[in-house]
């Protein structure tokens, strides 16, 4: 039962990680189709990987404190 669970829980945290890689890889290659439809200057291009990055820094400590108080990472280990 534990081995199970612990599986179950290192495949969900190995989806989670992947969906978070490809959302940041995806975003280079979006930017190109947005910079032509919205002809965006570079400045205006900074800015908004700017803004993603900030957003995704803030989202990624509530996401840590919730591990913690989950204990995620003590079963793990």
């Amino acid at each position: 039962m534990q081995f199970q669970r612990r599986s179950l829980m290192i495949f969900l945290l190995f989806i989670g990680y992947a969906i978070v890689y490809i959302d940041k890889t995806v975003v280079g290659f979006a930017l190109l189709p947005i910079e032509r439809e919205f002809s965006l200057q570079p400045e205006q291009l900074g800015y908004i990987t700017g803004v993603f990055f900030l957003a995704y820094s803030i989202f990624s400590d509530p996401r840590r404190l919730a591990e913690r108080s989950l204990w995620i990472q003590k079963s793990l280990v």
